[in-house]
């Protein structure tokens, strides 16, 4: 879809900003590592003032026009849920460069979380015993066809969940 990109970096600048004034109270809950995660994470998106956070939102809504566009040519979308193989223990607290690794292992989900449009996950296959999966993605409204699409993938793949995990 149209300004993928763009998206992306806008949902790092809203969730930076919103966790800003929140911040104090996650860390009262959260365990060392995701402290570190947090930080290391919020090091990756802009920073923005409350000012360029109303031009983000008009942006916002010009992308989520030219979503809505293209989902009339294409039903669905499909993409990989990572686009890389899944990261050892402590991988994504061991460094700030690490932790921008595993941000940008998950941009895919990121836009339909920041515009509001429904996905669905399943199971696609294995790659060096762990379980890769597929995200449907459609345009607000259209969950049905989501899950729809995603069961047709699921039937087809024919993999049992859960996998038992090697260790």
């Amino acid at each position: 879809p149209p300004r993928f990109e763009e998206a992306v970096e806008m949902w790092g600048a809203l969730l930076n900003y919103e966790l800003s004034p929140l911040q104090p109270l996650l860390e009262a809950v959260m365990g060392d590592g995701a402290r570190q995660f947090l930080e290391f994470g919020r090091e990756s998106f802009t920073t923005s003032s409350p000012e360029q956070m109303i031009f983000m939102h008009a942006s916002r809504y010009e992308i989520a026009m030219e979503w809505a566009a293209w989902f009339q040519t294409y039903d669905v979308m499909l993409s990989p849920t990572w686009s890389l193989p899944a990261f050892t223990h402590g991988f994504d607290i061991a460094g700030s460069q690490e932790a921008r690794e595993v941000l940008e292992t998950f941009r895919t989900v990121l836009p339909q979380n920041f515009l509001g449009s429904p996905a669905v996950v399943v199971p696609a296959g294995i790659a060096d015993s762990l379980p890769v999966g597929v995200q449907v993605s459609a345009w607000r409204n259209d969950d049905l066809k989501c899950l729809a699409v995603a069961e047709i993938i699921d039937s087809a793949m024919g993999i049992s969940t859960p996998i038992e995990p090697i260790y």
